[in-house]
This record gives C-alpha cells, structure tokens and sequence, in this order.
C-alpha cells in the first residue's frame, strides 16, 4: 500500500512498479509533481521503457490507482507500457488468489481497480492506456484483457493537456470522464469492445473530442455496452494495529473490482470508513502479547478471498 506520498521532480517516472509482475498494488491518494525527462538505465529490467517522465508508469495493471493526481509531468500523467519485444516476453510468472504462481502475458490483466485518478499539465497524454511513444503503434500490440474483464476506468479527470486520454487496449470501459482544457479529448477512440459513457468536454475543440474517429464507427444505438463480470476474489491488507489498555484496534484497506460486502477480522465484521471498504477498522477486546489477527473480504458476487492477511502481534511491533 503506497498512500498519501509525493513525488517531486522526480528523474524518470514518480510513481512506478519495476519488472511487471507486481499485482494487488494499492497506490492511494499520491500526488507525482514534475516527473523529468532522462535516458535509460544500462541494464534495466524493462528494456522498452525509456524513462520518459511519466507521474505514473506501471508494465502490470492488476493493481488498484485510486485519488491519485499526476501534474506537470513531462510526458504522461499515466503510462501502461507492456511491450513484447526481442528482448522482453510479457509471459510472466504472477500470482494468484491463492499464491500460487502461473504464467501469464501481463498485456491481459485489468485493473483490480482505477477510479478517482487526475491529470493536470501534462505535454502528451494525461493518460497513455498502451498507445506509442508518443506516436507509433500501440506498445500492448493489441492484446488485452477480454470483454468479460475490461479495463475499467471510473471518474477520471483530466485538465490542461494535449491529449486527454489514448485507451488503445483492447476492451475498454471509461464511465464518467471529465476533459477540460486540452487539444485532444479521446485520442484515437475505438467502438469495437470499448464503451465510453458519461464523457463531459469542457473547452476542448469540438472536432477532436473523438480525435480520428474510424470511418466505419458504429452508429451510437448500434454500440454494444461492454457487461464485465466479477470473479476477482477482494485483496485486504493490515495497515495498524493500535493498543489502547483493554482493546486493540485494528485498521486495514481491501481493494476489489467490484463491491466488497464485508470484511471479517478474527471472525468478526470490520466497520467501513470509505465506501466499498477501501478503508476499514474494528476494534477487538483483551488484546495479548503473540495474538494472530486474520483478516479477509468477500464480496457481493460471491467471491470470498482465499489468502487473505494474517500477523501476529507482539508488543512494540
């Protein structure tokens, strides 16, 4: 969980997860300001990825980016970039609900979830969702996760840029997008397994709104609404555990695709303090040295996770 951090004038990119096979990530409520231009590292572990001033860089997307807000960058506010080239296989080893380990192409995996993000003064793309660099064909190659498991993107914002937003992955859901201020709104927009609902311009030119649409788009009663599914087990992480006398509070965060009904720690349902549980605390009685506390999420599909988290706490941990 990375929560309510600052990057500032950062070399490379803010905010980035390293070699692609991080998963159920919780990056929450970080601002990423003025994030430079550089070169390459010699030898790094994604060769495709040059460094170029990105708020937020990811090669994996089955993490949650939520309230987050990208400024000043020099390229990109946001930037999934996972290519397939002679030297990098996106097959990789990720794990699973229940930690295991299976190979994967990370191109396919959505979001757990993107919601509430912000993107402002950027030079390029507030949000680069697997396009080129900064032109070019689209890094992903067009593989993506499936019309059933889209990439979700609710609530988010972009102001004062040059292009909005490129979702050139396959099977895209946008529900609520807000452009403001910017030469370009959806850069590239396509209708084949894509949905785009609520889309407000504000000061953008009404021949770029839907910059380079298909010749051949569909009709807006002939476009099929996406219908994603949820079979994502919900992830929980421990984030306290605060001692007072008698008691023991204990706080957490639980990230899922969809909504989360409950959180149970030590066989007992946690009280929300965000909606959908992406925050939550309980407060157990009699607290010992070596206790174990067990905390897991289930959600309103059915799905109940498998491996959710367990510590013990001794006193001063």
């Amino acid at each position: 969980v990375v929560r309510d951090c600052v990057g500032y004038r950062s070399v490379g990119h803010g905010f980035f997860m390293e070699d692609g096979t991080e998963v159920y990530n919780v990056l929450d409520r970080n601002l990423a300001v003025q994030a430079y231009n550089t070169k390459p590292l010699p030898k790094q572990i994604i060769p495709f990825d040059k460094n170029d001033g990105s708020g937020f860089w990811w090669a994996n997307s089955h993490n949650s980016f939520t309230r987050n807000v990208a400024a000043e960058c020099d390229e990109y506010g946001y930037f999934f970039q996972a290519a397939k080239t002679a030297d990098f296989d996106p097959n990789l080893k990720i794990m699973q609900p229940d930690g295991t380990k299976q190979r994967v192409d990370i191109r396919t995996l959505p979001f757990v979830r993107f919601d509430d993000n912000i993107t402002h003064c950027q030079r390029r793309h507030g949000f680069n969702l697997g396009g080129g660099v900064p032109f070019g064909e689209p890094n992903v190659g067009g593989v993506g996760p499936d019309e059933k498991h889209p990439f979700i993107i609710r609530n988010f914002k972009a102001f004062n840029v040059h292009w909005a937003i490129h979702p050139v992955a396959p099977s895209v859901l946008i529900e609520h997008l807000d452009i403001q201020n910017a030469e370009y709104g959806i850069w590239r927009p396509v209708y084949n397994k894509h949905a785009y609902e609520s889309i407000r311009f504000v000061k953008v030119p009404d021949t770029t709104m839907y910059a380079f649409e298909p010749a051949n788009r569909p009709k807006l009663g002939e476009r099929k609404p996406l219908e994603p599914i949820d079979d994502q087990t919900p992830t929980t992480v421990i984030t306290h555990v605060l001692v007072r006398g008698t008691t023991m509070q204990v706080r957490g965060v639980t990230a899922d695709n969809g909504t989360v009904t409950k959180v149970v720690v030590n066989g007992q349902a946690a009280k929300a303090t965000r909606p959908n549980f992406a925050e939550w605390e309980i407060t157990l009685d009699h607290p010992r040295v070596g206790v174990r506390i067990e905390a897991h999420a289930e959600d309103a599909a059915g799905n109940v996770e498998k491996r959710g988290h367990v510590m013990t706490w001794n006193a001063g941990s």
